[in-house]
């Protein structure tokens, strides 16, 4: 290997260790974030060959991205993966176009860097593939850098954070030469020399002016935004998040009891609702109640022998191969219990006299007779203590890729997918709607966000309100975020699920509530200031604690597996499982919250530039992304001509 090929690899080795270290250890590499990529944008501009810069750029992004989504391996590495190798194709436009203007234009990279990396970010997030973290948007960033937020979205964190890192790496190439190796390249740099040249070069004075110029105007406008909306955001009706720590093996395995759960958020519910002054609305976990908690479209839809697959797991033997009187008689049957057990969480919601907004499966049938589809949904259900169940409820509309459904199933593309990962395992539809529901005396607009799609500053779907919104008003002032991450098991993902929470809070300044399973429950100001965080008795929230208990409940299930049929009714069995199943509980309770807070919720009149115009700013930085490289591809063919 040669010394500028190895020096390439290293400087992008470093950019790869310095995201993984702030994106998935401990706050105290969060400073990172600061420098990560400019290594990385050192090696692309240094290099001679485009070619290498190509392959370079695509393995680093692909590896980036699969580092990122580091919690998601469990529930299929390989559709990680092969997502991760799709997703890092977006690095290669950020590099290139990077490289191609500060070559030939002598543009400082604290100017293309942001441009062209944020357009990058925006192709990561296109497409039915697309996913987004925000590789620059990590936890820990101070609230007065985020207010831009409520200009153009999450484009707008990457901006001043690239424009240092291209502001280091003018600095770094004044004394980097594409013929020397890393370590000679390094000890020129250090040499004292470069700080005449700093002083000198035009191009690095332009650096350091735009650097400049850009983070005072984010410290200005973050001050002057955080003062004003704190004055004039106003309290609003009471709202009640509960937490249960439903802990799971994996996506796969259950390993709570549901029906022990149900009663757990009963409780926690009814002491929530007992505070004074008692909320408005109660907002349970998503996706945690299967079978208890039935959508009225179940419950009243005639059978289908279509409907089969329902059956899947809940009876023995294999449904698809059921008759049709044998289907239908199940199918009644599993109606009719369901319908028992939504009357008694109805009448229990009566009880409470406080509508409770609920997490669980929903299934539509729709349709005329010859065409009726059956559908599942990962839905959000709002019970009122008066009507009870709502017919509407919020089904979740963008699904995890490779994770929650193929994509392109249909196509040779999803074949191939199908065919490398397996059937999707959840099989759930996606829904089309986005409602827009009501809360509170003065009729408050509130939407509903299902799982990772907190992650996207667009809520996709119809939207779909009982009463139009009136002109000039913001179509909603508050989000409820409902979230199931006991796969997660309490680890940094989720804080960068709460720091989502901040960004959709600032971006249309609302307050948004939030109820997670085994994760981080609360509220967040339109400011992006935490409130009302569910905590234990040590204050402490879930994230970063571990889950110390899956072990042992991963033995517990192979020491059942191994002697349940055999030592069922042995006393000394039955023993060492109870055994194992109050350590299990000891571990749980020190290491996890549960609980519920009651908080107002805070409302902001005014619209944002965001919400009005949506995210306009990822199409201006494709555009002029796209246009560098077309000026350099005519200059490029002008430069062969003159051969």
């Amino acid at each position: 290997m040669s010394e500028k090929l190895a020096s390439l690899l290293r400087l992008t080795l470093a950019s790869l260790v310095s995201v993984s270290l702030f994106f998935m250890a401990v706050h105290v590499w969060t400073p990172l974030v600061f420098l990560a990529l400019t290594p990385f944008l050192v090696a692309c501009c240094n290099e001679i060959l485009t070619f290498r810069v190509v392959w370079v750029s695509w393995v680093a992004g692909s590896l980036a991205c699969f580092l990122i989504q580091y919690t998601l391996w469990e529930f299929s590495w390989k559709g990680v993966l092969l997502l991760s190798i799709y997703q890092g194709l977006s690095w290669i436009p950020a590099a290139l176009g990077s490289r191609f203007v500060w070559m030939y234009w002598k543009l400082p990279l604290s100017v293309i860097w942001p441009i062209t990396w944020g357009a990058g970010e925006a192709l990561r997030e296109w497409g039915p593939m697309g996913t987004i973290y925000g590789i620059l948007a990590t936890p820990d960033l101070p609230l007065w850098m985020l207010q831009t937020l409520d200009l153009g979205g999450i484009r707008m964190i990457g901006i001043p954070l690239a424009v240092f890192q291209g502001f280091l790496a003018d600095l770094i190439l004044l004394r980097w030469s594409p013929f020397k190796g890393f370590k000679s390249n390094l000890f020129a740099f250090l040499n004292s020399g470069s700080i005449i040249q700093v002083i000198s070069n035009p191009r690095m004075i332009s650096s350091g002016i735009v650097t400049t110029i850009v983070w005072l105007s984010v410290l200005v406008y973050g001050v002057i935004r955080l003062s004003e909306v704190n004055e004039t955001q106003s309290p609003g009706p009471w709202v009640a998040v509960v937490q249960s720590n439903a802990v799971a093996l994996s996506d796969r395995d259950q390993t709570y009891d549901e029906g022990q759960l149900f009663e757990e958020l009963k409780r926690m519910s009814e002491q929530a609702a007992a505070q004074d002054p008692p909320p408005e609305l109660i907002v349970w976990p998503e996706s945690l109640l299967k079978t208890v908690v039935p959508n009225r479209d179940f419950y009243e839809a005639e059978y289908d022998p279509r409907m089969k697959t329902v059956f899947s797991g809940s009876q023995s033997g294999g449904s698809s191969e059921w008759s049709d009187d044998r289907g239908r008689q199940v199918w009644n049957d599993l109606k009719a219990i369901q319908k028992q057990k939504a009357e008694d969480f109805n009448n229990w919601v009566r009880g409470l006299g406080i509508s409770v907004q609920v997490g669980t499966l929903a299934w539509s049938v729709a349709g005329p007779e010859d065409e009726r589809a059956f559908a599942q949904y990962n839905a959000s259900l709002r019970v009122n203590p008066v009507t009870g169940q709502s017919a509407s409820y919020q089904a979740k509309v963008r699904r995890y890729p490779l994770g929650e459904y193929i994509p392109l199933k249909e196509t040779w593309i999803g074949h191939w997918l199908e065919k490398i990962l397996g059937p999707s395992r959840s099989e759930l539809d996606a829904g089309l709607t986005r409602r827009v529901d009501e809360l509170g005396m003065d009729s408050v607009r509130y939407v509903t966000a299902i799982c990772n799609e907190l992650k996207f500053s667009k809520l996709e779907g119809e939207w779909i309100a009982d009463k139009p919104v009136p002109e000039g008003k913001k179509p909603f002032e508050v989000m409820v975020h409902v979230a199931n991450e006991g796969v997660f098991r309490r680890n940094r993902t989720l804080e960068i699920f709460a720091l989502c929470a901040i960004y959709r809070a600032i971006e249309n300044r609302v307050t948004v509530v939030r109820s997670s399973n085994a994760g981080i429950s609360g509220f967040w100001k339109p400011t992006g200031e935490a409130y009302g965080l569910v905590t234990n008795e040590r204050g402490e929230t879930n994230a970063g604690k571990g889950a110390p208990e899956q072990e042992k409940i991963a033995e517990l299930v192979r020491y059942r597996e191994k002697y349940e049929k055999s030592n069922g009714n042995d006393l000394k069995y039955i023993k060492e499982v109870e055994r194992r199943i109050e350590e299990i509980e000891k571990l749980t309770n020190q290491n996890s919250v549960k609980g519920w807070s009651v908080q107002p919720v805070y409302l902001y009149k005014k619209q944002t530039l965001f919400q009005k115009t949506g995210d306009w700013l990822s199409p201006c930085m494709l555009v002029l992304t796209g246009l560098f490289h077309l000026l350099w591809i005519r200059k490029y063919k002008r430069a062969q001509d003159a051969l």
